[in-house]
């Protein structure tokens, strides 16, 4: 899911980041658990495009942590989602 995230990025770079955005706001507003995760992708968002491209295609440890906390819903129709985890059990 992560690299059809990236996908968007690459050529949505504002809408994306925007919902990102949007939805680190909800994260907060209901107390997410993950506060300090969400800290971070704050500002991994403000360091630019491929700074959260990295992030969302790194194999490192940090990366899958980060990407725990994931603040791209609704970056995917239901349809590309559906997609993506398809392509997760071949």
């Amino acid at each position: 899911m992560s690299a059809a995230v990236a996908g968007e990025l690459r050529t949505e770079p504002d809408a994306v980041i925007a919902k990102a955005r949007s939805n680190i706001e909800t994260m907060r507003s209901i107390g997410a658990n993950e506060q300090r995760w969400v800290d971070v992708w704050e500002a991994v968002l403000g360091l630019g495009t491929n700074h959260v491209v990295a992030i969302l295609t790194s194999t490192d440890q940090i990366a899958r942590d980060l990407r725990q906390s994931w603040p791209f819903a609704g970056v995917l129709t239901e349809e590309e989602r559906q997609q993506a985890v398809s392509v997760l059990g071949r």
